[in-house]
């Protein structure tokens, strides 16, 4: 039940052109040497994109989850701190990748 709520997620991110997308097309997407599943949380996706805070995991080419919506916030700190959504996900929590909340800045 939980794994099927999940898959229902989407975001936009980074990469995703202002587009909704899976949680899971996210976690595909990912460089095979990165450990998290990096977040962003601010008020909107532009402020988000424009922030220094997040321009050398942009440059690395990485791609940034941004939550833009008033719920996402309450979202991530259950994803942070709560295993079986890792679980729900298909992620062990032992072996990542793990949620990580980039600290933006302005």
């Amino acid at each position: 039940a939980l794994s099927q709520l999940m898959g229902l997620l989407r975001f936009q991110t980074s990469m995703s052109g202002g587009e909704l997308v899976p949680l899971q097309d996210y976690l595909d997407r990912m460089k095979d040497d990165q450990k998290h599943i990096l977040c962003a949380v601010g008020s909107s996706a532009k402020s988000l994109l424009a922030s220094p805070s997040i321009e050398s995991y942009l440059g690395e080419g990485l791609e940034i989850i941004l939550m833009d919506d008033d719920i996402d916030g309450d979202l991530l700190d259950r994803l942070l701190l709560e295993p079986e959504f890792e679980y729900a996900l298909g992620i062990h929590p032992m072996s990542g990748p793990h949620f990580l909340e980039l600290n933006i800045q302005g």
